[in-house]
């Protein structure tokens, strides 16, 4: 064999080499592209379910203290608070809580949701990569559902007949007020701290959808660009 040939050969080995090793280093980028690209795609289904989650105990807490007060049925009172409990890290957080749970009847409930350790809604979120203007979105809500116990909490007590004094604390006793405890569930000033509550998630939805929306879809374009 000649000069000519081996250097010919030796051309086609190199190339060769080289050509596996560029293959190589797309196919690692790729996979590597794929899997941040997954998680992306998990991280954004978790912050918006966790936010949805701050929406659906708002919305439950209110359910429980209007059903209480209309029916006086104590069940819905301690409904009420284990929600509360719940969000707040106090008792136990349930399986797939994410999932649907006060609406499916007792035996189901306890049977696919049973008890897990119990941690708060906010450390939740703080688990998980938000920006930190999303979670003030995120902690201004809670806050103002927290605002919006004081009121629920004060229709309870009007139930049992005590009543706030000048101080806002509860030492005026009297005949239990049914009507006053409805009426102050569903006034106008209900309806707006419940806006309060619900206009945060609604600007973090759509801050959160754009921004993790366009992380995704740059990914995408990336893996499509690499082959």
């Amino acid at each position: 064999m000649n000069s000519r040939l081996q250097n010919f050969f030796g051309f086609i080995l190199v190339f060769e080499i080289f050509s596996f090793l560029v293959m190589g280093a797309m196919v690692y980028r790729y996979n590597h592209m794929s899997e941040h690209l997954t998680q992306a795609q998990a991280e954004r289904f978790a912050m918006m379910a966790k936010a949805d989650r701050l929406r659906q105990s708002s919305d439950d807490l209110t359910r429980f203290a209007r059903t209480y007060v209309v029916t006086a049925d104590p069940v819905y009172k301690e409904r009420y608070f284990q929600t509360l409990d719940i969000r707040n890290g106090k008792i136990p957080r349930p399986l797939n809580y994410d999932g649907i749970y006060w609406d499916l009847e007792d035996d189901v409930r306890l049977l696919r949701h049973p008890d897990e350790k119990a941690v708060s809604l906010k450390d939740l979120m703080a688990a998980l990569p938000y920006t930190a203007d999303e979670l003030e979105l995120l902690r201004v809500s809670e806050a103002n559902s927290n605002e919006l116990v004081n009121m629920e909490v004060e229709a309870f007590f009007a139930m049992e007949g005590h009543f706030k004094d000048e101080a806002g604390t509860y030492t005026v006793h009297g005949k239990p007020d049914q009507a006053f405890a409805i009426r102050l569930l569903h006034s106008p000033e209900y309806h707006q701290a419940k806006h309060k509550i619900m206009e945060p998630i609604d600007t973090f939805m759509t801050r959160l959808g754009a921004r993790t929306g366009l992380e995704i879809d740059e990914g995408l374009r990336g893996k499509k660009e690499l082959f």
